[in-house]
C-alpha cells in the first residue's frame, strides 16, 4: 500500500507492510539505529520478521522518516480470541508526531481499549493504572520504563 500524505505542506508518501523491499527496509533499519541504536537487519536474516509484523511509515522520498509498527499477536483468554485491544509498544520519529492520530488510524471499529508500552509526552487524554510492583519509584511522576527497553 503507498499512498501521498501532505503534513504541514510537505508531502510523504505513506508505505506499509514493506519487508520484501531491501530500500525501504534498509532505510527503516537507518531510522531505527539513529532513534535506538539497533537495527532489526540480523532479526529480518534470521526469518522472524513474519507476516504478523508490519511497519507504517512515512517516506520523504526513499526515505523512511517516521515509523510506527504493528505486530499482530492471537491470544486465548479462557478459550477464547480476544481482538478488542489495541497495543502500542512504542512510537518513533525524528518529529514530534500526535500519538491520538497514530492510534485513530490503527484502531478498529472493534477497538475497546489501547494498552501503551510507554508513558507519553501529553498523557492528558490517558488513564493511568499500575502495572505491578509495590515499590514504584515512578509514581509520582506517572512515569515507566518503554516495554520494549526490556527486550
Amino acid at each position: 500500500m503507498s499512498e501521498i500524505l501532505s503534513i504541514n505542506n510537505k508531502k510523504y508518501i505513506y508505505r506499509c507492510n514493506y519487508k520484501d523491499d531491501s530500500m525501504l527496509r534498509n532505510s527503516f533499519n537507518s531510522l531505527t539505529e539513529k532513534t535506538y541504536s539497533f537495527n532489526f537487519k540480523q532479526w529480518y536474516e534470521y526469518g522472524y520478521w513474519e507476516d504478523k509484523y508490519i511497519p507504517y511509515s512515512l517516506l520523504d522520498g526513499d526515505k523512511v522518516v517516521s515509523n510506527v509498527s504493528v505486530n499482530i499477536m492471537d491470544f486465548l483468554i479462557l478459550g477464547e480470541q480476544k481482538r478488542d485491544i489495541l497495543y502500542v509498544q512504542d512510537v518513533f520519529a525524528i518529529k514530534e508526531v500526535k500519538l491520538d492520530k497514530i492510534i485513530n488510524a490503527m484502531m478498529s471499529e472493534k477497538t475497546k481499549k489501547v494498552v501503551l508500552g510507554f508513558t507519553p509526552n501529553n498523557i492528558y487524554h490517558c488513564e493511568k493504572s499500575l502495572i505491578n510492583g509495590k515499590d514504584d519509584p515512578f509514581k509520582t511522576r506517572d512515569l515507566m520504563f518503554p516495554v520494549l527497553s526490556h527486550a
